[in-house]
């Protein structure tokens, strides 16, 4: 019998996997399968797609033909084995689509006819070596799917209401960042999380005004704890502002640390977030240096763009930090469960545009809004890595690639 939980597990790693490009491609094919331009047109995600052709019975647990032919018809074969894998979940054994013709619950099947310059392989040599490749989904151990379900969700922290702070610098020559703030507070405000949100934010600081205010920030949120007026399960810290390779800029161009902005809420200095996330994004410059492109052959119709900026705005670059060192998780210590999510990598130049905000922030945003709900969040910071990787300055098509440090020791789910 088909087993939704990993048709469902299927989906969710197509959606991870897929770039806008290839859901460009996927939706065109999609469309000789009955699906009409308009209600196409409506869809934003494979996954809609997918859920589509399976009201019209096309696709579904146990009926992943079309699905296999449709990813080959774009350039995907990749993500066939992906399919596969749920086959396997679901005690469906199908060699043919590489060539040697398999078997379907019994019934023999012909998805593609062995090519002319194959070598015949014997079937039953066929399907154990693909069942050696892929020992996760062995027939033998059907529970699989039911067991990485329940790991992922077990091995979360507790969802519930979260602490956010936004702190921006520079308020004055660095237009675009009150877009970034006002995006912030529409996400964790309005988009049904659970998150207080300070009413108001900190702007324009010396490093030691910084670090008083985080410090009474820490101190806030452990007495209403104490009191009993508040259980905070997560912590989020936005700071905006210039950088160099040392730090994070303050209104007096002082360097303060990352090391000295997240001590202050540490497992020893805080201990009521201890074994809970605490989240630090950081838009700012890391250096000097313009990202560089590389030009990519892949197989995923993942393309570079050359992005121009929006008409009438500028770009603005941003300050430069030191990426904080390798952090030991032997054990459980002082600064576990933290993420330090960077808008841009060590060395680099950060971007941000007039009208839209920054790059980081626009996208992660953007990307909240989405998958808030189904991904837990290095997941969504890594599909917010590969959009922003997609974008272009029209200075000398400068690049920009954020960069994560993690200590966190569970899936974070917002």
């Amino acid at each position: 019998m088909a087993d939704p939980r990993s048709h469902a597990m299927l989906k969710n790693t197509l959606e991870i996997s897929f770039t806008p490009d290839m859901l460009v491609k996927f939706k065109t094919r999609a469309s000789a399968e009955g699906l009409r331009p308009g209600e196409l047109a409506k869809m934003e995600t494979v996954v809609q797609v997918i859920d589509a052709l399976e009201r019209r019975s096309k696709i579904g647990p146990g009926n992943y033909a079309l699905l296999k032919q449709m990813l080959m018809d774009i350039d995907a074969e990749k993500y066939v084995d992906d399919v596969k894998n749920a086959e396997r979940a679901q005690g469906i054994f199908d060699e043919g689509c590489d060539g040697a013709t398999g078997y379907v619950d019994g019934n023999q099947s012909t998805d593609t006819p062995l090519k002319s310059t194959d070598t015949p392989v014997r079937a039953q040599d066929k399907a154990q070596s693909s069942l050696q490749r892929q020992q996760p989904f062995d027939k033998d151990d059907a529970g699989v799917a039911d067991q990485m379900l329940q790991w992922r969700t077990e091995n979360s922290y507790n969802r519930g209401r979260g602490f956010v702070i936004i702190i921006r610098n520079f308020t004055k020559d660095r237009s675009g960042s009150e877009i970034d703030e006002q995006n912030l507070r529409k996400v964790f405000g309005k988009t049904g999380l659970k998150y207080f949100m300070r009413k108001e934010s900190v702007h324009d600081v010396s490093k030691e005004q910084l670090l008083e205010k985080l410090t009474s920030l820490r101190t806030y949120i452990q007495q209403r704890e104490e009191d009993e007026e508040d259980e905070f399960c997560s912590l989020f810290v936005f700071i905006s502002s210039h950088g160099d390779k040392d730090g994070i800029k303050s209104i007096k161009n002082e360097i303060v640390s990352f090391d000295e902005i997240t001590s202050i809420f540490n497992g020893e200095n805080m201990p009521s977030m201890i074994a809970k996330p605490k989240v630090f994004l950081f838009q700012a410059c890391r250096g000097t240096q313009f990202g560089r492109g590389v030009s990519v052959d892949r197989d995923d119709g993942y393309v570079p763009t050359d992005e121009a900026d929006p008409p009438h705005s500028s770009q603005h670059r941003q300050g430069n930090t030191e990426p904080l060192p390798s952090l030991s998780l032997k054990s459980i210590p002082i600064n576990a469960d933290m993420l330090l999510a960077h808008a841009t990598s060590d060395g680099t130049k950060a971007w941000r545009n007039e009208e839209e905000g920054s790059w980081f922030i626009n996208e992660l945003c953007d990307t909240i809004k989405k998958w808030h709900d189904k991904l837990h969040l290095l997941e969504i910071l890594t599909k917010v890595n590969g959009l922003v990787a997609e974008r272009s300055s029209s200075d000398e098509g400068a690049k920009q690639m954020p960069q994560q440090v993690s200590t966190l020791t569970k899936n974070f789910f917002l």
